[in-house]
């Protein structure tokens, strides 16, 4: 008798991908520009604005850039377990809200972009991300902003 080799399918470079695709996955159904930005059926590496890293990185979403979207909604805390990220560029949008304070477990993020949207407030949290090299929060609706953000080189 013989026995038929089964075929092992390839996997994604990490597995890691398939954790920060629920993330995005997530995301998307909440917003409805993602979903004409995004396709259901199309690969996460192919989505607009949505960079994939490489060498040690590879697998793991390094970047996200979503400017001038006509994005609505509030910035979604989930974006935190994106343990990887080191750009995140959500402006010219209509993002309302407070920016999460999960934001500030990213601790790979070098750079934070969310001018020229509604934003409300900003956490100390942010004060915590020690890459972070950019932070750019002009033309929101900021009432305040926390003094640990001058922690920050």
């Amino acid at each position: 008798m013989k026995y038929k080799q089964s075929k092992t399918k390839k996997s994604q470079p990490s597995t890691m991908l398939g954790a920060d695709a629920d993330v995005l996955h997530l995301w998307r159904q909440r917003c409805p520009k993602l979903c004409e930005l995004w396709p259901a059926r199309g690969k996460i590496q192919q989505w607009e604005g949505v960079k994939i890293g490489r060498g040690a990185l590879v697998g793991r979403v390094v970047e996200i850039d979503l400017s001038d979207q006509n994005l609505t909604g509030e910035v979604p805390a989930e974006l935190s377990k994106l343990a990887m990220l080191e750009a995140l560029n959500l402006s010219n949008n209509q993002l309302t809200g407070a920016v999460p304070s999960e934001l500030g477990k990213l601790s790979a993020l070098k750079d934070l972009c969310l001018k020229h949207n509604q934003l409300t407030n900003v956490p100390a949290e942010l004060g915590h991300l020690t890459a972070l090299s950019g932070l750019y929060l002009t033309d929101n609706q900021l009432t305040s902003v926390p003094a640990s953000l001058g922690n920050l080189s």
